[in-house]
């Protein structure tokens, strides 16, 4: 007698059953199989708990100058680096933007300051000096995305972070 193990048997040391020191019962009354497998014991299921599911995170807003922006391409985070789309934001402050498509390099300027930004390059320059940034621009569904506080940086612009209301402010 004993309890049952993961294969639907227990050893019965004493052989009170008279089957043998180990069988198998199962609803099935004591019995015995060949080769000590029943065919009729399912292992002891596995319990995988399934991961909690994550809460979709508010898409992120973005103020220039107190106004909202409404993005078609909306930012996106990536190694804690908000990452904006160019044109609308850059126009937003008053910058004029180019694009030389044969080095896929991204010409702002505004007034007196012209920022070089090539795509999937963490060395852009700001009127020749270059600056070193953690993530670089990229091009997602047709869209030039940019590091928010670079660009806001490079042409003088307070930039804030709001992380509970997940709302980027600049003010010129």
């Amino acid at each position: 007698s004993g309890r049952t193990d993961s294969s639907g048997g227990h050893h019965d040391y004493k052989n009170k059953s008279g089957l043998g020191s180990y069988h198998y019962h199962h609803g099935m009354g004591p019995h015995l199989h060949p080769g000590g497998v029943c065919p009729y014991s399912a292992p002891a299921p596995v319990y995988k708990p399934k991961p909690a599911p994550q809460p979709t995170p508010k898409p992120v807003k973005v103020f220039v100058n107190d106004k909202q922006l409404y993005l078609n391409t909306a930012p996106i985070i990536e190694s804690g680096t908000t990452l904006v789309p160019l044109r609308p934001i850059m126009e937003s402050m008053g910058a004029t933007i180019g694009w030389d498509q044969s080095t896929k390099t991204v010409i702002a300027v505004k007034g007196n300051i012209e920022v070089i930004l090539p795509i999937g390059s963490t060395k852009p320059t700001i009127n020749g000096v270059v600056k070193s940034i953690n993530v670089p621009g990229k091009i997602v569904n047709g869209t030039t995305l940019v590091p928010v506080r670079f660009i806001g940086d490079a042409f003088g612009a307070e930039v804030k972070w709001d992380d509970a209301a997940r709302t980027i402010t600049i003010n010129m």
